[in-house]
This record gives structure tokens, sequence and C-alpha cells, in this order.
């Protein structure tokens, strides 16, 4: 500032002008190389946590190996499928690059490190996901490309499944337990079906990890950067399949969905419903 008042006393408005606009100039090119440098940490963090991944992956395999009945499967594009995936062919012009990136992702979404088993005699599978966290994507996109910015910020889903008896509606677990706003269910009457019956709220895990009933599913999941390893995966599995255990067998008959067509698409789970990111 001592050096612009200088410039100005000696030189008048004219140089003030210059002094000015070289001011604003360096201040620019500050910005843009403290933004390649954000951008460059944002991409180290996300390369460490891939690796950590890797190794956690690598850790349910052996554990499969070492548990009777459990199974690892390194990577299932059906498993993916309702929980994202679209295969399709996304063209390499003639659309928008958010829009290349987001169906280039969900074409190629595969469900990753997938351990299979029983809890008390009830099937559960863990998979990996990942995806895209649009939300921090907005704001590191504001410093390079969209696809990028996709690439530098993805996120982990970890998504437990518990097998239900028959196909039933939507509905999640804020909703069912009162602890959320607006409407997360397809059927507010089947909503509050289940904690009407013993056992069920007993067996309902309070808060995290969210969980959901999509048709003859239960599902629960929990965000993070790199996944859960053995042990969170497990206890995952742990805390959710007894509810899927608890679910009456003949009492929500009534609430039973149709079997779908045999070329109808799975319903997609939507990861991004606010509910499955609000305690990330």
């Amino acid at each position: 500032m001592v050096l612009f008042f200088a410039v100005l006393g000696f030189l008048g408005a004219a140089a003030l002008g210059v002094a000015f606009a070289l001011r604003t100039a360096g201040l620019l090119l500050y910005g843009v190389r403290f933004g390649r440098r954000q951008v460059r940490e944002i991409e180290e963090d996300r390369a460490r946590c891939v690796e950590a991944h890797s190794a956690s992956t690598a850790d349910r395999m052996m554990f499969a190996q070492r548990q009777r009945g459990r199974e690892f499967e390194p990577e299932s594009a059906d498993l993916a499928v309702g929980f994202g995936r679209i295969p399709q062919d996304v063209p390499a012009g003639g659309i928008s690059e958010p829009d290349r990136v987001v169906a280039g992702h969900a074409a190629g979404l595969v469900a990753q490190g997938v351990l299979r088993g029983r809890i008390d005699g009830f099937p559960a599978t863990v998979v990996d996901l990942e995806v895209i966290d649009h939300i921090d994507v907005a704001e590191v996109k504001k410093r390079c490309g969209y696809g990028r910015a996709a690439e530098a910020t993805k996120d982990c889903l970890t998504v437990c499944v518990g097998h239900l008896p028959l196909r039933l509606p939507y509905a999640a677990s804020v909703h069912v337990l009162g602890s959320g706003e607006g409407t997360h269910t397809a059927d507010p009457g089947f909503a509050e079906f289940p904690l009407t019956r013993p056992g069920v709220r007993e067996a309902a895990p309070a808060g995290r990890p969210p969980w959901s009933v999509r048709q003859d599913r239960l599902i629960g999941c929990v965000l993070s950067n790199r996944g859960l390893d053995v042990a969170e995966a497990t206890g995952l599995a742990a805390r959710l399949v007894p509810l899927a255990g608890a679910f009456p067998r003949s009492e929500p008959e009534r609430f039973r969905l149709p079997e779908p067509a045999a070329d109808e698409r799975p319903a997609s789970t939507l990861w991004a419903d606010p509910w499955v990111r609000g305690g990330r």
C-alpha cells in the first residue's frame, strides 16, 4: 500500500490505473496458483484414500478365506444395478461435460469388495460403491474442469443388504423412527407398521447407520472417504441383519408389492438422498 500511494503522488492518476491493474493481475495470478495447489492437495488425498480402500478390500478377501461360510468377490456389476449403475453408451460429444461425466460414472459403476455371509442364519451382503459427491464437485470445479473435480472428490458408500421375505414399499429409517422431516416413504401406512411389531423396535438401529426398506431388501449404508475395514463392515452387518430377521413373515402381506416384469429395470437406490449424507 505504501508503494501504491507513492506511485500516485509522484506520477499522478495515469500511473494509478497502471498500478491498480498490476495489483489486480497479481492477485488473480495468486488466486489461480492457490486454486491449483488446492486441487493437487485434494487429488493427493484422494490417492491415499484409494490406496487405503485397496488395502481394506484385500483384508476382506483374506477374512473370507479364513471364515467358513463367507464369500468374497472383487467386484460385481450386477450388484451395482439398483444402486446407480445404468448400462448405457455415453457419447463423446453433443452433451455437456457434467452430463457426460455423470452418465459415464453410472455406466461404469460396479460394486467393489463384495463380502457375503450369514448372521444368525440370515444372509447379508456388504459392498462398496464409488459415488460422486456433487456438493464437493460444485466447489472444486471452480478451480478445474468438472471431470477432474468429480474424480478428485469421489466418496465411498459402504452398503449392507439384508434380505426380506417379500417385496415391500420404500420407507427410510428417518421416517419410520420419526427422526427426520419430509416424506421418506412410498406408503405412510407401511412406514408405521414395523415398529408396532414386537422385536422390530428393539432390533432397529437408532440413528446411524441410516437404513431403508426397498422392495425385498433392507439396506444400511455408511459414507466415507476410503470405505470400511473388515471390523467396521462386519459390524455394520451385525447391526442391520437382526432387523431384517425381526420382520414378520406373514403380517406385512397386505403391503406386498407385485413381482416385477421380466424386463423391468430394478428401482434405483438413490445414494444421494439427504438422509444418507446427513451424518457423514
